[in-house]
């Protein structure tokens, strides 16, 4: 049996979002979930409906039968913690709570969407997270005040624990109307129906040869279920046969002695990322799109730093990619991407519907800037997601391999495996997605064995 919970928040002397209200009674009674209502306070001198009652802890009359203010375990590893009340104005909400939750991982109310990994010393992180609001938004006119106004998201979280105890959490953001989308319905006040086809989806970071079947099952059954019209791929091409961070004499004859072809032959595992790329495109999006990623660049890096005398096992594909490169070069004016260069040319006519994106290039998607892959932050700096949520805009990058939500910048997971050999634990890596909905709202769908629900 499933069992299946909506945790949202309340405001104190603050009215619910009638028709978000309504929408939420509709998810609740079709899903069979339990509805939590998180109770905060705030104290709010300028608020229009709290003038006269500064003192008094009165939450509206409809969410009363629904408030819960204790600490409950929802499954062993999963705890609500309700009788925290975190300042609704709180710029980091989750900030603090790594040590205070001990080994669960925790929910919190609170009308700002937030979400971060915690590494812990098995490959699986624990996840921080905070719920969203079903009251409207009722701040004071300062400058905690407006901030808090400005991040204010109407919404809950779904929590989904199956009989095994495995746990899923995903977010749902309303519209100016109450209604909303969760995975493949659209809810609103009347009924749900089914949603239009998913805008976009940003699959984690996919590092091939770094590889997990189940996963990849689930990303593809996600996909088949939201029918995105657009896919963003990350990191698509792993270089692991010659990263220049691993170039130890025991990783070298790890690469010999590897039974997979492409551990040492960089012309293997460039075929084994187009092809890749042509698998992923053919599950039906009307276009691909290859963010330019770090990993990605270590393939022209390596073009630009081997000795071909000290690598015989890739010379040959050295001097000919070179030959290829100066070829588009003397007929095009500009140097190709080598990644897409040679994917190109040996699935020749086979990726139609890929486009490779160049370093400065992104594409919005009802506001939403995609493609920047997340390893270049502002000014020339490391890239992070703090980095990436002061750009004042909605974003979705990869690279971090640990998922998370800092006011508008969305981050994925990794695609395959959580363990690349080299990322020692404690690890805060998961296998995670970033799907955008039909009506522009967005979620982080987290995959465990290859599931994305319960």
């Amino acid at each position: 049996m499933t069992q299946r919970y909506v945790c949202t928040y309340a405001q104190n002397l603050t009215p619910v979002h009638a028709k978000l209200w309504e929408t939420l009674q509709v998810y609740c009674k079709d899903r069979k979930a339990t509805l939590l209502v998180v109770p905060g306070t705030y104290k709010n001198p300028t608020s229009r409906w709290s003038q006269e009652d500064q003192d008094q802890q009165v939450w509206a009359p409809e969410v009363e039968p629904y408030l819960y203010s204790r600490r409950i375990k929802l499954c062993p590893n999963l705890c609500l913690y309700a009788d925290v009340s975190v300042q609704p104005t709180a710029a980091r909400p989750l900030s603090g709570f790594e040590v205070f939750c001990g080994g669960n991982s925790a929910i919190f109310g609170h009308p700002k969407r937030a979400l971060e990994t915690v590494p812990t010393a098995s490959r699986i992180p624990r996840i921080l997270t905070t719920t969203g609001s079903c009251t409207v938004a009722n701040y004071s006119r300062s400058k905690a005040g407006k901030k808090g106004h400005a991040h204010h998201t109407l919404g809950a979280l779904v929590v989904e624990i199956s009989d095994d105890g495995i746990y899923h959490l995903r977010h749902i953001s309303a519209c100016a109307d109450g209604s909303f989308i969760d995975l493949d319905t659209e809810y609103t006040p009347e009924g749900a129906r089914p949603a239009p086809p998913a805008l976009a989806i940003t699959f984690g970071d996919i590092h091939v040869g770094r590889d997990d079947a189940e996963a990849e099952q689930g990303h593809y059954e996600l996909c088949q279920r939201l029918k995105p019209r657009y896919s963003f791929l990350h990191d698509t091409l792993d270089f692991r046969a010659r990263n220049h961070h691993d170039k130890s004499m025991r990783s070298a004859h790890e690469k010999v002695m590897s039974k997979i072809p492409s551990a040492n032959c960089v012309r293997q595992e460039v075929h084994a990322a187009g092809a890749k790329v042509r698998s992923i495109a053919s599950w039906g999006f009307k276009r691909t799109y290859i963010a330019r990623s770090n990993h990605d660049l270590a393939f022209e890096r390596w073009l630009e730093e081997c000795d071909p005398k000290r690598d015989p096992a890739n010379a040959k594909y050295y001097f000919q990619v070179w030959a290829r490169m100066f070829e588009h070069f003397d007929g095009h004016g500009s140097w190709a991407m080598a990644f897409e260069l040679e994917s190109r040319r040996m699935f020749r006519g086979q990726l139609r519907t890929v486009r490779f994106l160049r370093e400065d290039e992104t594409l919005r998607t009802k506001g939403v800037r995609n493609g920047m892959h997340g390893h270049n932050g502002p000014g020339g700096s490391r890239g992070t997601l703090l980095g990436y949520a002061k750009l004042g805009e909605k974003t979705v990058t990869g690279h971090g391999h640990a998922p998370g939500i800092v006011d508008g910048a969305y981050r994925t997971g990794v695609f395959g495996s959580v363990d690349h050999g080299y990322n020692r634990l404690p690890s805060g890596w998961l296998v995670a997605d970033v799907v955008q909905y039909s009506n522009g709202k967005r979620a982080l769908i987290v995959l465990v064995k290859g599931r994305f629900t319960a």
